[in-house]
């Protein structure tokens, strides 16, 4: 846990550090929500759920309207971090948004992300909301 954290603020203060300067460089994808995500992503690695949820968030808002797959693959990594918190409505809905953005881009690395999401809700799946959101699924990508 600790090596991850210590590299996770040091790729907060390289990117800081950097400023506009990398705009014009190889790591130009790199922006704000871009590490905003891998930070959540650090977090719900780490099975810090609570930590991951509002960096997730933030990558979700920061993030440009036409990278339509990391949107998807942010939804889902947000959608688990909800179902570990045990939020199962927020949970599912934000799974339903992840998959309409998957089908907008051909990812398999999207679907991935939302068959990892059902595989780990499974311990829910008497649980209406969770059911009907298999079901969707299987419906999607079957």
């Amino acid at each position: 846990e600790t090596p991850c954290l210590r590299a996770l603020d040091r790729a907060r203060e390289a990117f800081a550090e950097a400023g506009q300067e990398a705009s014009r460089t190889s790591v130009a994808f790199f922006d704000a929500a871009e590490l905003a995500a891998n930070a959540g992503i650090c977090f719900l690695d780490l099975g810090r759920p609570a930590e991951a949820e509002p960096l997730l968030t933030e990558a979700l808002a920061l993030q440009d309207t036409d990278q339509v797959r990391n949107h998807a693959l942010y939804l889902g990594r947000l959608a688990s971090t909800q179902l570990l918190l045990e939020d199962l409505d927020r949970a599912c809905a934000t799974a339903r948004e992840a998959l309409a953005a998957a089908q907008q881009v051909a990812s398999a690395r999207s679907v991935q992300r939302l068959r990892d999401f059902q595989r780990q809700s499974t311990r829910f799946r008497d649980v209406p909301v969770v059911r009907e959101f298999h079901e969707e699924l299987l419906a999607v990508v079957a």
